[in-house]
């Protein structure tokens, strides 16, 4: 018999004070109970790169997209099966794409096309080295000694020095052990390259530079969108990057907070005129972050309900962190009380809701692969712990399993039970009745079946405690 869980309760409760709207980004999903034919896109690998993308669409649905990952001098065209597609340019979205869906799979691809003259002799670069490894007053001039270091901390954490190394895949013998792999762009540019550091690095980050000006001394400013971010890098890791050099203006950049100031730091990644060697340039006092469209109206969500937590008298205990949790675009919300995760908030396309959190008896856990657990405890003595996985189509972290048992006078469990809940393997029906109804589905907080321990342990999370690298003070918020 299905039996429903307290956190049915809870999220109702929080979907009500945050007056939770109907998400922007539903994707569709086709379903064993789903009668409507729906037919795929292929995104040529880069589905995350438009916003507001789906898998698949009903034929005859219209397919809005926004393309904002855009580079200096280059030329943009976007083919539906080969037939090149009409689009509109927004200064604060990008490019803004809308076709009708056929009845058929499709394919959707971009071509890139660098617009820059090559120029025959390029200019000596003869600005004197005034400090290690940077150009003095210059983000374009080409320097030497970028990727070495001296092995020291002090030298890595210098914000001239660039602690990233950064050498091309094919002029290194490297054991591939562990290497991680990121594909930022896959096209006639492209090449790939090897990231390691000596020196953790805080908030990582590989960011798309634009050129906005230059002055009348030579010197260029930049904005910036990330494109691919991790909390931490840590020295044994080891990045296999594809990525495009469009030109000579730096469109690639790395990002991170400096380990002694936590203060931001900047650089361009390009490659050198002279011998196409790879260069790390500072460009920290020259580079801003782009703030988009979408990310202005999750913090200025977000905003407000630390305001509100600002104003609570257990203001004083309380710490937050903005950040990423499943490299998507859309940026959570964490809070932390006595140093306890206490809620996960998330952006639903309109709002800011609760997508999972914890009462003041509860222990409340996020793993760096997107899953999160709840350990509470019943009137009876009875411990329940469940595994929940977060739903970015709904910003909701969905229960996944839940085992039951009492513990004896040692802590061991004594009757234990576990259940799978109805929601798991049903995603695509709970998506289309939560768009449907503006409302969670009271089934998905209901058990399903009874499973085994091995059934049980399969789903539950493999991942690491998610660790925030900094948190700060809700005290100490005055708006983002």
């Amino acid at each position: 018999m299905k039996r429903k869980l307290l956190f049915t309760v809870l999220l109702i409760i929080s979907m009500m004070i945050s007056a939770c709207g109907k998400s922007g980004n539903i994707q569709a999903t086709t379903t064993e109970a789903d009668n409507e034919v729906r037919y795929k896109v292929d995104y040529c690998g880069r589905k995350d790169d438009y916003f507001g993308a789906k898998s698949s669409y009903k034929p005859g649905e219209k397919v809005s997209l926004v393309y904002s990952i855009i580079a200096t001098d280059t030329d943009y065209s976007f083919y539906l099966d080969g037939e090149s597609l009409n689009y509109k340019y927004d200064e604060t979205k990008g490019f803004l794409i809308t076709f009708t869906m056929p009845d058929h799979d499709v394919k959707l691809e971009m071509e890139a096309k660098n617009t820059m003259m090559a120029i025959e002799n390029p200019t000596e670069d003869t600005t004197e080295d005034t400090t290690e490894g940077k150009t003095e007053g210059k983000t374009e001039g080409k320097v030497e000694g970028k990727t070495e270091d001296d092995g020291s901390d002090a030298a890595a954490a210098s914000s001239t020095k660039c602690p990233l190394k950064v050498v091309y895949y094919d002029d290194v013998s490297i054991d591939e052990t562990g290497m991680e792999y990121w594909t930022l762009f896959n096209d006639t540019y492209s090449t790939r390259v090897v990231m390691t550091t000596d020196l953790g690095l805080v908030d990582f980050r590989i960011v798309a530079l634009m050129m906005q000006d230059v002055d009348a001394s030579g010197n260029a400013t930049f904005v910036y969108d990330v494109i691919e971010q991790d909390p931490y890098l840590d020295k044994d890791r080891k990045l296999l990057v594809t990525l495009s050099f469009y030109g000579d203006t730096p469109n690639i950049g790395i990002a991170y907070k400096d380990p002694k100031t936590a203060e931001e730091q900047v650089f361009a990644l390009y490659q050198s005129g002279k011998d196409g060697s790879l260069c790390l340039e500072n460009i920290t006092g020259y580079a801003s972050k782009r703030v988009s469209y979408l990310e202005t109206d999750v913090l200025d969500k977000y905003s407000q309900v630390l305001m509100n937590y600002k104003d609570s008298p257990d203001a004083a205990g309380m710490e937050y962190i903005v950040v990423d949790i499943n490299n998507d675009g859309v940026l959570e919300m964490l809070i932390y009380i006595d140093g306890k995760l206490h809620q996960i908030y998330t952006y639903d396309g309109s709002q800011s809701v609760v997508g999972l959190g914890s009462a003041s008896d509860s222990e409340l856990t996020l793993y760096d692969d997107c899953m999160a657990s709840r350990r509470d405890e019943d009137g009876d003595g009875s411990v329940i712990e469940t595994y929940y996985r977060f739903n970015p189509n709904v910003a909701f972290f969905l229960p996944v399993v839940e085992t039951r048992y009492k513990p004896d006078e040692n802590g061991n469990a004594v009757d234990q039970e576990y259940y799978i809940f109805a929601v798991e393997g049903n995603w695509g029906m709970f998506e289309e009745e939560y768009a449907e109804f503006d409302m969670y589905p009271t089934w998905a907080g209901e058990w399903g079946d009874m499973i085994t321990a091995d059934e049980y342990e399969a789903k539950i999370s493999k991942g690491s405690v998610f660790e925030p690298p900094m948190k700060a003070s809700v005290l100490d918020f005055e708006g983002f």
